[in-house]
C-alpha cells in the first residue's frame, strides 16, 4: 500500500536529518483526533508531557469546520505551558471494509515557563516557544464512531526558540565553593523527525499514547491521553 511505502521511507532517514534536542515547548507528542479522521465535537481531556518535566495538562478539542482547534494549559508548581492548534484529515482512502488510509494535518504553537523558586541555584528566564506541523499517515481500523484504532506515523517539522546559559561560581562557606545556572538568552531550534503512535477510541472515550520521535524512543520524548467527547 502507498501507506506502507511512505511510513517505510520515512523511517529509514538517516539520523542526522532528525532533530537532536527536542523543544520542551512541544507539549505533547499525541495528536488531535482529527487529524487521525476521527470524531472530535466537544471533548475534553488529560495528558501527560511530552518531555522530561513531571505534570499533567488539559485539552480541548472543539469541532470548527473540516477539523478541530485544541487548546491545552496547564500551570503546576513548577511550570506553565499553553498551547494552541488546529487539525483535520486531508485525504483518505478504503483499503477494505473497515479498514482505511488517513493523511492529516496537526499544526500547534506552544510555549513553556518554568517557574524557579526564589533563591534556586537556577536564575533567569527559562522560557521556550515552538511551531510544530506534524502529517501522520494512519490506518483507521474499525468504526469511526463506535470502536476504533488507528495507528500511525506522523513526519514533522518544526521551529522555535529554547533557553541557553552558562554556570557561574557563587560562594555556598569556605569548604564548598558552587556554581549556579545562569539562564542569559535563548537559541534558535528547528528540526525533521517522525512521531509514532496509537489511538483506542472506544465510543465517546480515547486513549492515545506516541512518542514524539522514532529516532529517540524514551520516556522523556513519549505522551498519553485520556479524553471523553461529550
Amino acid at each position: 500500500m502507498r501507506f506502507v511505502s511512505i511510513a517505510v521511507t520515512v523511517a529509514a532517514l538517516p539520523s542526522a536529518a532528525f532533530t537532536q534536542a527536542p523543544n520542551n515547548a512541544q507539549l505533547l507528542s499525541t495528536l488531535s483526533p482529527a487529524a487521525l479522521g476521527l470524531p472530535t465535537g466537544l471533548s475534553v481531556g488529560i495528558s501527560t508531557l511530552g518531555h522530561s518535566l513531571s505534570g499533567t495538562l488539559a485539552i480541548g478539542d472543539i469541532g470548527i469546520g473540516p477539523g478541530a482547534l485544541r487548546l491545552l494549559g496547564a500551570r503546576p508548581s513548577r511550570f506553565e505551558g499553553y498551547g494552541i492548534g488546529y487539525a483535520l484529515p486531508l485525504a483518505s482512502h478504503v483499503v477494505t471494509t473497515g479498514v482505511r488510509t488517513i493523511v492529516g494535518g496537526d499544526l500547534s504553537l506552544g510555549y513553556l515557563g518554568t517557574h524557579l523558586p526564589k533563591n534556586d541555584y537556577i536564575v533567569g528566564n527559562a522560557t521556550s516557544m515552538n511551531a510544530h506541523l506534524a502529517i501522520p499517515l494512519s490506518l483507521l481500523i474499525g468504526a469511526p464512531d463506535h470502536l476504533s484504532f488507528s495507528p500511525y506515523m506522523a513526519p514533522y517539522a518544526e521551529v522555535g526558540a529554547a533557553p541557553s546559559g552558562y554556570w557561574t561560581p557563587v560562594a555556598c562557606d569556605m569548604f564548598s565553593p558552587c556554581a549556579r545556572f545562569t539562564y542569559s538568552d535563548h537559541y534558535r531550534t528547528a528540526g525533521l523527525g517522525a512521531a509514532v503512535g496509537a489511538r483506542l477510541t472506544m465510543w465517546r472515550i480515547g486513549l492515545d499514547a506516541a512518542a514524539g520521535d522514532v529516532s529517540r524512543l524514551r520516556r522523556s520524548t513519549a505522551s498519553a491521553a485520556l479524553t471523553l467527547r461529550i
